[in-house]
């Protein structure tokens, strides 16, 4: 374990372990982020004092990007230069800066340790970037199937609300996923599962428990597979849609969901 002080509240705490504990530790520093972590005017003091306290062996240093999904955004060059600036007054053992962003964008700063989150799902996690462009591929499927299929007449509403009518006869099928589950509830019409092969709309609100889709003319039978996002159908778009982002439908899948492995 090697423990990350970022508040003066940790400090006193430090001062009641014993000469023998022999304790790695990061100090936090906030060089823009505004969450965690010591101000660029407080760190010189604090790191002088993790150097002096008995039982610390090491003494490593960080800080976190604020806008490293953003490369037209000047200020992650400041929060590096503002960070590699304060860590040349001490002999840290070693430097971490590079989120999932920043190692996509700014790799020649990895130094000793990067921080990767929702890159290792092989999401983009920069603006305006597809994850192929990265040469990442996706390594969650969350899928579902198909429980019904039928005809509905043209005139017919589907779904909470009764906010989509069907312009024509059509047939819809029903999937066994919803919010519960950890599929975004503001999926709008139109937001493609795919099946069989083909990409499908949404049609109607997302239910607790159920989604439906039209078929059009794309052959399905109940039992068959569906895939909510996927190699062949980006969580990107998916996230843009519901008007959120990847990392939250990643994070939000819920404990009823069952986990492969493979």
């Amino acid at each position: 374990m090697r423990p990350v002080i970022y508040d003066f509240s940790q400090l006193a705490d430090l001062q009641e372990f014993h000469e023998s504990a022999s304790l790695d530790l990061w100090i936090k520093v906030d060089t823009g982020m505004g969450r965690l972590g010591f101000s660029l005017d407080d760190a010189p003091l604090v790191a002088a004092q993790l150097f002096g306290l008995k039982g610390v062996r090491s003494v490593s240093a960080l800080t976190h990007l604020a806008n490293a999904d953003n490369l037209d955004q000047p200020g992650t060059e400041r929060q590096i230069k503002a960070f590699l600036r304060f860590t040349k007054e001490f002999e840290f053992t070693q430097l971490s800066i590079l989120n999932s962003a920043g190692v996509a964008g700014f790799s020649e700063y990895a130094h000793d340790v990067v921080r990767p989150g929702v890159i290792l799902y092989g999401v983009s996690p920069q603006i305006g970037v597809p994850a192929e462009a990265l040469n990442l591929k996706a390594a969650m499927e969350v899928k579902s199937e198909l429980i019904s299929v039928k005809r509905l007449p043209a005139g017919s509403s589907v779904g909470y609300g009764s906010t989509y009518t069907l312009d024509s006869d059509s047939r819809i099928g029903v999937i066994a996923c919803g919010y519960a589950d950890g599929y975004p509830r503001h999926a709008p019409n139109g937001t493609p599962v795919l099946l069989n092969g083909m990409l499908v709309p949404l049609i109607g609100r997302v239910s607790m428990d159920l989604i439906t889709v039209d078929l059009g003319q794309v052959h399905a039978e109940v039992g068959d597979v569906a895939v909510l996002w996927g190699a062949d159908n980006p969580i990107e778009m998916i996230a843009k849609l519901s008007g959120t982002i990847a990392y939250e439908l990643l994070c939000g899948i819920t404990s009823r969901v069952e986990r492969v492995v493979l």
